[in-house]
């Protein structure tokens, strides 16, 4: 049944009625403030306090948006890209709430497309390390061991070692490794990257 056919169905009355409902629903942040900024209501109408309107809208917005997902990867990206821009001698306006914005969302971007190329090449059990590593740093031996088994139950990788096996996640800033304790751990990026895998819903069922 079609919308038009709903609508017939049910008479234009109800249907108004409805659609002012779902409009109310899906506006209902809006409205609470318009309702807010009205300053006086006469015979003349209503008179709305559109300055302080606009200033709420605003901070409220770029609030959530500056403050959503802003992690510690995050915050690094956005140093980046302001490093670069001032490389490139490219003013930034740190009172501008427009260009904080957009910063932040490029930093997004860049950070998803980078965890997306690294997601098409990574092995299956490379994840399953970083997840291991996730829970605590594991000594050398235990990473070590963990990579040999790997390259070993799979022909492909004959001309393997655990250092090449390794080196993609070093390479790729996902794991450090600390000499003096021999200890193997997960980087902030490592973390985020796990955090993307889990909330894209990516499978981990990969090969090797």
């Amino acid at each position: 049944m079609d919308i038009a056919k709903i609508i017939e169905s049910i008479g234009w009355s109800q249907s108004v009625l409805i659609g002012g409902i779902i409009f109310i629903f899906l506006f209902r942040k809006e409205i609470s403030l318009k309702i807010k900024s009205i300053k006086s209501v006469s015979k003349s109408g209503v008179l709305m306090d559109q300055n302080q309107e606009i200033k709420t809208i605003q901070e409220n917005d770029t609030n959530t948006i500056i403050s959503n997902n802003d992690s510690i990867v995050i915050k690094e990206q956005k140093s980046y890209i302001i490093k670069d821009l001032k490389a490139k001698n490219l003013a930034i306006d740190n009172n501008n709430k427009t260009i904080d914005i957009l910063i932040h969302e490029l930093a997004i971007t860049q950070l998803k497309l980078n965890f997306e190329k690294i997601y098409n090449i990574i092995f299956g059990s490379q994840i399953n390390l970083l997840k291991k590593l996730n829970e605590g740093a594991k000594h050398q031996d235990y990473v070590e061991a963990y990579a040999k088994s790997v390259i070993e139950n799979h022909a492909e990788m004959s001309n393997w070692d655990t250092a090449s096996y390794l080196n993609f996640l070093f390479n790729n800033t996902l794991i450090i490794f600390d000499n003096e304790k021999k200890l193997y751990a997960l980087t902030n990026y490592g973390h985020e990257f796990l955090f993307w895998l889990l909330s894209t819903g990516n499978s981990e069922d990969k090969n090797y």
